[in-house]
């Protein structure tokens, strides 16, 4: 009888501990930082881009020529900036500021700092310091005493004129540049490949760092003197 209660007890024992054991090793249920709802949200675009220049006054700091690929800046209830890039120079330090009329001119308030990885990738949340309830004004993202980057808008380029230009795909290894002729060259590619203001550039260099040796995908379309317009150029600094 008493052999059967020890083994009724051990038993009981055994259940408990494995239920408190299941119990234990649940996750925490940790809910996310909660930064209230969207107020405000805006593109972040290349300084370099923006048409026409814009006035010193209106910035922190002189204008930069940082690519990006994609950039976003949002305004959350909570007084909280959410600072996303994509594309930037890697591995930097980016101040972001937030700039706004003060009487005949405009005045920058520092909101932080933040540091994008070895991709160029940045996400971040910031405190809104300045003070009042309604605001109207611009971001302005700061890497090495220049200003890159402002939040506004970019629009796509006017649907191409109807002709008879041939569409054009081509990866490779870039030979040649020429920077003062906006053209460079790829190995075993025979046309020439131009860039206008309308060429867009991706991974996080400009044709102003474009070099032999670069790997980079090239979108566009033939022209009649044998060239190639570039839409778009992916460059791969890895060369993958």
């Amino acid at each position: 009888m008493r052999a059967k209660r020890r083994g009724l007890w051990i038993l009981l024992v055994t259940c408990l501990l494995v239920a408190l054991s299941a119990i234990t090793a649940l996750p925490a249920d940790v809910e996310p930082e909660d930064l209230g709802r969207v107020l405000l949200t805006a593109e972040l675009v290349r300084v370099a881009d923006v048409a026409g220049p814009i006035g010193a006054g209106f910035l922190p700091a002189p204008t930069g020529v940082d690519a990006l690929d994609d950039g976003m800046v949002q305004v959350r209830a909570r007084r909280k900036v959410v600072i996303a890039l994509d594309g930037a120079q890697p591995s930097s330090a980016h101040e972001i500021f937030y700039c706004a009329p003060a009487g005949s001119a405009w005045a920058c308030v520092l909101l932080g700092s933040s540091t994008t990885d070895e991709h160029g990738r940045l996400r971040d949340s910031l405190d809104f310091s300045p003070s009042g309830v309604a605001f109207s004004g611009m971001f302005a993202i700061v890497r090495g005493n220049k200003t890159q980057f402002v939040s506004g808008f970019g629009l796509p380029a006017l649907p191409p004129v109807p002709s008879t230009a041939a569409a054009v795909n081509v990866k490779g290894q870039v030979l040649s540049v020429n920077q003062q002729a906006g053209t460079f060259m790829l190995i075993g590619f025979v046309p020439v490949i131009a860039v206008d203001s309308e060429t867009k550039f991706k991974g996080g260099v400009t044709f102003a760092g474009l070099v032999a040796g670069m790997t980079v995908e090239v979108d566009g379309t033939s022209r009649q003197d044998g060239s190639v317009l570039a839409a778009e150029v992916k460059v791969d600094r890895h060369g993958k």
